[in-house]
C-alpha cells in the first residue's frame, strides 16, 4: 500500500514520537496587519489573470523592507549632515511605511509602493513648459527648506566607495533617485524626475550650444551660475559653478549601443568590465563635461543636473535589463556579481539600510514605482521629435537639441563621417577662460573617473591660441589650401581634398545660403528663439512609447549552487555575535511528478484536494512558469535559503539547506540566527525560497501535540527564554540540542523543531492568500 505525501511528511517530521514535549516557548505569532495589507494590495484582487509579477518573493521582500524600516537603523557615522537632516530623511523613508489604508494610484501592476503614486519619467525637453516650471519650483522649494542640500550630502563620505567602483553603483543610485523623486512629489505630485539624454547634445555641432544651458532650462554653464532657476545657489565648495565642455565627453549613441551588446552586469561595471563597455566609466564623462560641482564625487549632487543625468544612467540600465530578460536569458533581479566588502550583495545600503545592495536590482522599482518613456527618435518617415526643443537631423535620422543661439553654431559644419569641425570664436574662448578661472575657486575634491576628452572640449584645445584655431579652421574651409605658409595642421578632423562641382543651388539638403545645417527640422517651424526662450509654447503632448516591462517569468532562472551569504551579525546597529541565538528549521522538498523508482507519492491533484478539504481558503497550486524554465544543477543539488528578519529588533540572518531534487522527497535541517531572547522576548519572521525563485510554505508546531504536528502559518514566531532547549546560544549548541538524542540512541530530538518549510517546484507563498493562517493541521 502506497503512502500519501501527507503521511510521508508526518514520518519525516516526527522521527521520534514518544519523546517528551517541551514547553513550547517558540510559538506562532500574528502577521502584522501592515504587511498583510501590502501583500494583498499587490496581489491582484481584480480577477485579471493577465497581471503577472516577477516572483512573489520580490513583492514579499519589498513589503518587508518597508515595514522593517526603523529610524534608529540608519547609521550616520560617515555622513556630514545635521541631526535635523537625519530626522527629516528618516521621516521621508518612514512615510513609505506609514501608508495606512489610503487608496493608491493604480499603476501598471494594479498598485504601487510610493505614497505619491506611480510616475512616468520623460526626457527633460519632452516635458511641457508648465511641468518644467513646476519641477524647477519644487527643486527650489527643497533648496529653500534645506531638504535639497540634505539629500545632496548623502552623496558623500562612505558612499563614495560603497556606491561607486562596483556593482552597487547601479542599485544604490536607483534607490537614491527614487527617494529624492518621492520628496519632490510630496511638494507637487503632478511632477516626476525627468532624465537628460546627453546623446541629443553630443550629436550637435557644438554641445555647449544646447538650449538646456539657458535661463528657461538649467541656466548658464560658463562659470558661476547666474541665470536660470538655480541662479546664485550656494553649493558645496562655493557658489554653484559649471564649465560645460571643459573635458571628457557626453554620452553618445555609439557608446550606448556598445554597452547594450553585453549580457551581464559584471561586463558593464567596475572592477570587471572592459573600458569600452563600462557604464560607470562612461557615466563619469558628463560629470566632468559639465564641470564645477558636477565633476566632484563629494559635490556632484549639489547641482540639479546630477539627478537628471543619473536618471538617464538608470534609463540606460533599464534598457540593459530589458535586453537581459528578453535576449540573454538572464534574470536581471539576481544578476548581482559576486562581490565582497562594501559592494557585497547582502550588505545594508549606506543611508538606506532597510534595503540591501541587491535590492536595488529588484524589478519592483520599474513595476511599482516608475516607468520610462523612450528617448525621442526620428526617421525619414517620421521626421519629428515631439518637442519644439528638439530637431530631427535627417542626414543621420537622429533627434538633436535645438541650439540656444539659433542656427549660427550649426554653420560650423560637419566633417566626413559626422565628426564636428570645432571653430572657436575669440568671445567663446574668453568665456571658457573665465569659466575655468571661476571653477578653480571652488573646492571640488576627488573627481569622477571619465573617458578622455573629445576634440570639441577645452581640454582637447589646451595649448592652442584663438588665432591658431582660427587659422586651422580657415585651412579647412578656405579654398586657398595650397598657399605657402598655410601648412600647419589642425588637431580637429578635416574634410581633405574636395571634388570639383558646381555651386549649390540653395535647394540641396543640409545647406541654406551656403551654410551647412545638417538637414534638421522640427515640429514648430515658426518657433522663434524669443518665443522658445520667453514664452510657454509647449503645452505637452501625448506620451510616446514607454519602455516595456518584460515578463521576467520568461527569463530562465538557475538553481546552480551559489556562494553562501556572509552574515554580518549586526543587531540594532552593532555587530555582536554574543547577542545572537540559533533555532533549528527543517526543510522538506517534494517532487510534483511520479517518480519511476518509487511509488511513494500519489498524484499532486490528490494532495491538492486534501489541502482544500483541510482549508477552504487554500486553492489548488499550479506549476509555476518560472520553475519550468529553471536551469537545474545536473547533480540534483538545490539550495533553499532561509532568512530571518527581526520584528522587534533590527537585524537579519540567512542560512541554507541543501536538498536533492532527484529524490521523490528529501529533507534537511539548518540553524538560523535570531536575537537572543534571554533579555527580552524575540519576535521574528522567517521565509524560505529555493534558488529557482519559488517560495516555500511555513508550518508552525502545534503546542502540546503528541506526536509533534504542524499547521500552515505565516512564519512569524514569538520566542521566549522559558525553554532554552528550543534554541542554542551558539550554532554548535543549537546543533547538539537537536542531535543529542542520536548520540544517546534515542533518535532526533524532534520536539525542539518549531518550524518546517514545505518546498517544491510550485510557489507556495502563504502571504498572498485571503487568510494568512489556517487552523487545519497539515501534518
Amino acid at each position: 500500500m502506497t503512502l500519501t505525501r501527507q503521511r510521508l511528511l508526518l514520518i519525516l517530521v516526527s522521527l521520534s514520537t514518544m519523546l517528551p514535549v517541551g514547553n513550547g516557548q517558540i510559538v506562532e505569532a500574528d502577521m502584522p496587519v501592515e504587511l498583510i495589507e501590502c501583500f494583498q494590495l499587490l496581489r491582484n484582487k481584480t480577477g485579471d489573470v493577465s497581471q503577472t509579477y516577477e516572483t512573489n518573493e520580490d513583492v514579499y521582500i519589498q513589503c518587508l523592507k518597508e515595514f522593517l524600516w526603523k529610524e534608529g537603523s540608519v547609521q550616520w557615522n560617515n555622513f556630514n549632515i545635521t541631526e535635523k537632516d537625519k530626522g527629516y530623511i528618516n521621516s521621508v523613508i518612514g512615510s513609505l511605511v506609514r501608508r495606512g489604508r489610503q487608496k493608491r494610484y493604480a499603476g501598471p501592476a494594479k498598485g504601487t509602493f510610493p505614497r505619491t503614486g506611480f510616475r512616468i519619467r520623460r526626457e527633460y525637453r519632452r516635458i511641457s513648459d508648465g511641468e518644467r516650471f513646476a519641477l524647477h519650483s519644487a527643486i527650489n522649494q527643497m533648496k529653500t527648506t534645506g531638504r535639497y542640500d540634505m539629500f545632496a550630502n548623502l552623496h558623500q563620505g562612505i558612499v563614495i566607495t560603497s556606491a561607486h567602483g562596483g556593482p552597487n553603483f547601479l542599485g544604490w543610485h536607483r534607490v537614491y533617485l527614487a527617494l529624492v523623486e518621492e520628496d519632490l512629489r510630496m511638494i507637487n505630485p503632478m511632477i516626476s524626475l525627468p532624465y537628460w539624454d546627453s546623446t541629443l547634445d553630443f550629436d550637435m555641432a557644438d554641445p555647449v550650444e544646447s538650449i538646456i544651458w539657458t535661463e528657461t532650462f538649467l541656466g548658464n554653464g560658463n562659470g558661476f551660475v547666474t541665470t536660470g532657476p538655480f541662479a546664485n545657489w550656494e553649493a558645496a565648495g562655493g557658489q554653484l559653478t559649471r564649465n560645460i565642455g571643459g573635458g571628457s565627453s557626453l554620452f553618445s549613441k555609439e557608446i550606448i549601443r556598445r554597452i547594450l551588446t553585453r549580457c551581464r552586469v559584471r561586463d558593464i561595471t567596475f572592477p570587471t568590465a572592459m573600458n569600452e563597455f563600462n557604464l560607470e566609466l562612461f557615466h563619469g564623462g558628463p560629470h566632468v563635461w559639465v564641470g564645477g560641482q558636477m565633476s566632484g564625487l563629494n559635490t556632484a549632487a549639489h547641482d540639479p543636473v546630477f539627478f537628471l543625468h543619473h536618471a538617464y544612467v538608470d534609463y540606460v540600465w533599464e534598457l540593459f535589463r530589458i535586453r537581459q530578460a528578453t535576449f540573454c536569458g538572464v534574470n536581471p533581479s539576481t544578476d548581482y556579481p559576486p562581490t565582497m566588502g562594501q559592494h557585497a550583495a547582502e550588505r545594508p545600503m549606506d543611508g538606506f539600510p532597510q534595503y540591501r545592495n541587491i535590492d536595488g536590482y529588484r524589478s519592483y522599482w520599474t513595476r511599482f514605482w516608475y516607468q520610462y518613456e523612450r528617448s525621442p527618435s526620428c526617421s525619414m518617415w517620421q521626421p519629428f521629435c515631439a518637442s519644439p526643443y528638439l530637431r530631427c537631423d535627417l542626414a543621420r535620422q537622429r533627434c538633436i537639441s535645438v541650439a540656444r543661439m539659433g542656427p549660427a553654431p550649426m554653420a560650423r559644419g560637419f566633417a566626413a563621417g559626422g565628426a564636428a569641425v570645432a571653430a572657436a570664436s575669440p568671445s567663446s574662448m574668453t568665456s571658457a577662460v573665465q569659466a575655468r578661472s571661476q571653477e578653480s575657486t571652488i573646492a571640488i575634491g576627488p573627481r569622477f573617473r571619465a573617458p578622455p576628452a573629445e576634440p570639441r572640449t577645452q581640454d582637447a584645445r589646451m595649448g592652442m591660441t584663438p588665432g591658431r584655431m582660427r587659422r586651422s579652421v580657415n585651412k579647412t574651409l578656405d579654398t586657398r589650401r595650397n598657399k605657402p605658409g598655410n601648412e600647419k595642421t589642425s588637431n580637429f578632423p578635416t574634410l581633405g581634398p574636395m571634388f570639383r562641382a558646381p555651386t549649390s543651388d540653395n535647394r540641396t539638403r543640409g545647406y541654406h545660403n551656403g551654410a551647412f545645417t545638417g538637414g534638421v527640422i522640427g515640429i514648430y517651424q515658426g518657433l522663434t528663439r524669443f518665443e522658445a526662450m520667453n514664452r510657454s509654447q509647449f503645452l505637452g503632448s501625448e506620451y510616446m512609447q514607454l519602455l516595456p516591462m518584460p515578463n521576467y517569468h520568461e527569463t530562465p532562472l538557475t538553481d546552480l549552487l551559489r556562494p553562501p551569504v556572509k552574515n554580518t551579525f549586526v543587531l540594532n546597529g552593532h555587530a555582536d555575535v554574543i547577542q545572537w541565538a540559533f533555532i533549528p528549521v527543517r526543510v522538506i522538498y517534494t517532487s510534483d511528478f511520479e517518480n519511476p523508482v518509487s511509488n511513494f507519492l500519489r498524484s499532486r491533484r490528490e494532495y491538492s484536494q486534501h489541502q482544500i478539504k483541510q482549508s477552504s481558503n487554500t486553492t489548488e497550486p499550479e506549476i509555476s512558469a518560472t520553475s519550468q524554465k529553471c536551469i537545474q544543477d545536473e547533480s540534483g543539488a538545490m539550495q533553499v535559503r532561509i532568512q530571518s528578519n527581526g520584528l522587534n529588533y533590527n537585524g537579519d540572518y540567512s542560512g541554507y539547506a541543501l536538498i536533492d531534487r532527484h529524490l521523490p522527497v528529501d529533507s534537511a535541517t539548518t540553524y538560523i540566527g535570531i536575537k537572543s531572547p534571554e533579555v527580552e522576548h524575540t519576535e521574528v519572521i522567517l521565509s524560505a525560497v529555493h534558488s529557482c525563485g519559488l517560495m516555500c510554505r511555513a508550518h508552525c508546531h502545534i503546542p502540546e501535540s503528541v506526536p509533534a504536528a504542524f499547521k500552515p502559518c505565516s512564519g512569524v514566531l514569538k520566542i521566549s527564554n522559558n525553554d532554552p532547549n528550543v534554541y542554542g546560544r551558539t550554532y554548535e549548541e543549537a546543533v547538539s540540542r537537536v542531535w543529542q538524542g542520536v548520540l544517546s540512541g534515542g533518535g532526533v530530538q524532534n520536539e525542539n523543531i518549531r518550524l518546517v518549510f514545505d518546498c517544491s517546484n510550485v510557489d507556495k507563498s502563504p502571504w498572498f492568500s485571503d487568510n494568512t493562517s489556517s487552523n487545519g493541521t497539515m501534518f
